[in-house]
């Protein structure tokens, strides 16, 4: 049903080209499902693609990407169950944590109009219903059910990738493409900013209110372009062959820091500034715990760990003199804002000299608090932040219209985890987290005795994604949301034998918890 919706929906929206493209390709690969380089590749390139659909959930972008995963979703059921294929064993844990999240949250639409949404599906029909929920926007209570259809898609979507006999292969294939996508973007976005390179046929070019270009490549803001770069950096290594000597990774993965730094400082994202140190210094720790292609164990114990910090600082010393060098040269550069306007060093510098100050948004998670608290236990409904706060602003007498503070109605709360509490409240919170927490502890524990790099670097995006998820909304952006459901599902890959998980006990009861918690939630949304 969500394939034949959406097909309909890039019917009518005039996308008929780019559709009859995306359907050949997808019967060409339909009859090479069988072998495992053809998914393995269409695995890559769809990775590769990411960068063009870091859009809003009702943009066409969007449409598109989420058409793409529900090929991706289709074509792991058709190769799994049409072909001669072993079968991958999945981390149950896993699997009870993330549907306990799925429940709560799609139980929890029964908080908004529900009598209303099930006339207008009755009088417009599923395809005209289901065009509405595509494409609503936040402030509509449809932006709730397209959500939840989100969710449950790519939680479908990971189960059915994690259950294939080689589903490693193929998460190491994506994110291979993730990271081959955002350098390439990386590139197109500085060439973009020195006038050598049009991407105007993407998108508008973004300016700050001083008139300042931003650099946000092919997607649609700068700071959502610099959340999904920091996020896509540690899968550099996936790229830099095994084999290759230390000092070699060393340079590659220097210059390669070295670039990106620059353009997320071109980015003007403060969030991104402060956590792209924290990718560099654990890449370069990497590197010299486990990096060694000759001897893996050339450094041990106190000493590795001096060592990488040392190296790390030494090298981002030398790194920041480079960059700012960069910027000397770069003050009068090709690409200017309005005349009258502060340079793009002033803006930048401006920036970095209130790195850490919130301005506005300090306002909106006040105000979020204030929301949130309307229902503080379970919440006031899965991704209904927007809906709620035009709800709570029409009535003059209620909390949070007497403490508004902000005149901008802004789409999210601009923080992942005040997201996660105004959907579902304090119980949403303790099951994201216990999900969140095993997964890390997976991966971590899969990466230390292992010595995965595969592992470790999904460890380190997901901090990063948390990291930044402090100041914004991780769901807001579904290829975002979605790159991080793929850690998620890498996580499924880990058997519980392989990673010596923590004892039965705990983990058991943190699942009943988890059911327990989903259940009561359930329950009272009903």
């Amino acid at each position: 049903m969500n394939l034949v919706i959406r097909v309909a929906v890039l019917h009518d929206q005039g996308n008929n080209i780019p559709l009859l493209a995306l359907s050949m390709a997808t019967l060409f690969l339909l009859f090479s499902l069988n072998k495992h380089n053809v998914f393995r590749w269409f695995c890559f390139v769809l990775g590769l693609s990411f960068p063009f659909y870091c859009y809003q959930s009702y943009t066409v972008y969007n449409q598109f990407f989420e058409f793409l995963i529900v090929i991706l979703g289709g074509f792991a059921w058709f190769r799994h169950y049409s072909y001669d294929v072993d079968s991958g064993t999945i981390n149950k844990g896993v699997v009870v944590f993330l549907w306990s999240c799925v429940l709560l949250a799609c139980s929890s639409l029964l908080l908004f109009p529900v009598s209303q949404i099930v006339r207008l599906l009755s009088l417009w029909g599923p395809f005209d219903f289901g065009s509405a929920v595509l494409s609503a926007t936040p402030e509509n209570a449809l932006y709730a059910v397209a959500a939840a259809n989100r969710l449950v898609l790519f939680s479908v979507v990971i189960l059915l990738l994690s259950v294939q006999g080689d589903a490693k292969k193929y998460y190491e294939k994506i994110f291979q493409g993730v990271i081959t996508g955002a350098l390439l973007t990386t590139v197109a976005g500085v060439l973009n900013q020195w006038g050598i390179l049009d991407l105007g046929i993407f998108r508008p070019q973004f300016h700050a209110p001083s008139g300042v270009p931003r650099l946000h490549s092919v997607a649609g803001n700068p700071g959502w372009f610099a959340q999904y770069l920091i996020g896509s950096l540690p899968f550099i290594f996936l790229l830099i062959p095994k084999n290759k000597g230390l000092f070699l990774k060393l340079a590659i993965v220097t210059v390669v820091f070295l670039f990106c730094g620059a353009a997320l400082l071109l980015t003007a994202s403060r969030t991104s500034w402060l956590l792209f140190p924290v990718v560099a210094v654990a890449g370069y720790l990497y590197l010299f715990f486990f990096g060694s292609g000759t001897n893996p164990n050339r450094f041990k114990g106190k000493k590795s760990l001096r060592t990488g910090l040392f190296m790390a600082a030494f090298l981002w010393a030398v790194g920041l003199c480079v960059i700012g060098a960069f910027f000397v040269i770069i003050q009068s550069g090709p690409v200017k804002g309005p005349a009258g306007s502060v340079t793009r060093t002033q803006y930048i510098l401006h920036r970095l000299e209130n790195i850490v100050t919130p301005g506005e948004r300090i306002k909106v998670w006040r105000e979020s608090l204030v929301l949130g608290s309307e229902s503080p236990v379970f919440g006031m409904g899965y991704e209904g932040y927007k809906w709620h706060q035009r709800v709570m602003s029409s009535i003059p007498g209620s909390r949070f219209a007497r403490s508004r503070q902000t005149i901008n109605n802004w789409d999210t709360p601009h923080s992942f985890f005040l997201q996660l509490f105004i959907s579902n409240g304090i119980v949403g919170v303790i099951v994201w987290f216990l999900l969140i927490f095993y997964v890390l502890y997976l991966i971590f524990r899969d990466a230390w005795f292992h010595k995965s790099t595969l592992s470790m670097m999904c460890f380190v995006s997901i901090l990063q994604y948390l990291l930044y998820g402090l100041t914004q909304s991780l769901q807001y952006i579904p290829l975002i949301w979605f790159v991080f459901f793929l850690q998620i599902g890498y996580a499924m890959t880990l058997a519980d034998r392989h990673v010596y998980p923590v004892a039965p006990r705990l983990r058991t009861v943190a699942a009943a918890l988890s059911i327990l918690l989903t259940v009561i939630g359930t329950g009272l949304y009903a």
